[in-house]
């Protein structure tokens, strides 16, 4: 399996020839105005992008780059593909010479990139890599509008590092910031129904299933646009039910589950649980 995710990856890296293409001609343009400059950039630092031009090498003050005009490589659109995929091993190996290559540059699909390697490297659980990308991030785009995924991220992250207090405040925050908005983007819903799940397993952890509901069932009935989240959260709404003595509502959110989404990696689990399931059976949140 690791030799195939390591295959995946380089071959993700390769698409389209590498980065761009051999004639591809990159532009960086300074807040002085003028004539971009035309070549190809090479690297960067925190001080100096550095750029390949026909006669050498040269270089600009990261402070004097307004923006720059570089090729979108398609294998960023794959690295994501594999991140939305549960891959994220992958994603984390394809995006990281970009990341690497061109970080911290004025161009929004660096912005994207920067946001998608920081949520692979969470899900992936390289969680060094994943502060360094959070800070860049902070840095260089402090007015993106991808802060939102950010700030998301960045609750996962603390999720994942076993900080349940710090994440409960940041999924607390991105919930409330949205939770009066009667029309919601996609992309905001599943932004939503993340934190909510988060902040219902957070909640059943701390041995408050009646909060933990509250978050959960906001999941399987406003933002159940990821097929993915939603069926973690009738899986887990139905070990809070059941923490609660109510079997019935637990059964419902299994049969859910299993009716809506009979594909989901958690089906086998909820197959499990209603065999065993019987009138006098309690659960603690999050057992199931």
């Amino acid at each position: 399996m690791k030799r195939a995710q390591r295959l995946a990856a380089i071959a993700l890296m390769m698409t389209g020839a590498g980065f761009q293409s051999a004639d591809a001609q990159d532009k960086v343009f300074r807040a002085t105005g003028g004539d971009p400059i035309v070549g190809r950039v090479e690297r960067v630092d925190d001080v100096k992008v550095y750029i390949a031009l026909p006669a050498g090498m040269t270089s600009v003050d990261r402070a004097q780059v307004a923006r720059v005009e570089v090729t979108r490589p398609t294998a960023l659109d794959e690295a994501s593909a594999a991140l939305d995929q549960g891959r994220a091993g992958v994603a984390v190996k394809a995006l990281d010479p970009f990341i690497q290559k061109y970080r911290g540059l004025p161009q929004d699909w660096i912005e994207e990139a920067t946001v998608r390697f920081a949520e692979a490297a969470v899900a992936a659980g390289d969680l060094s890599k994943a502060r360094v990308a959070f800070a860049d991030f902070q840095k260089f785009y402090p007015k993106s509008r991808f802060s939102e995924a950010i700030r998301a991220g960045e609750a996962e992250m603390f999720y994942a590092d076993k900080k349940p207090e710090e994440a409960l405040k940041r999924f607390e925050a991105i919930v409330a910031a949205h939770e009066k908005e009667l029309v919601l983007s996609d992309a905001e819903a599943r932004v939503l129904g993340r934190a909510c799940l988060r902040l219902g397993q957070i909640y059943a952890a701390l041995k408050q299933p009646e909060k933990a509901l509250d978050s959960l069932l906001r999941v399987t009935t406003l933002y159940d646009q990821d097929p993915a989240t939603t069926a973690e959260a009738l899986l887990e709404s139905a070990a809070a039910f059941a923490a609660l003595h109510n079997s019935e509502r637990a059964r419902m959110q299994l049969e859910e589950l299993l009716r809506d989404f009979p594909d989901s990696a958690l089906a086998s689990k909820a197959r499990e649980k209603l065999k065993s399931f019987s009138a006098s059976e309690t659960a603690e949140p999050g057992k199931i």
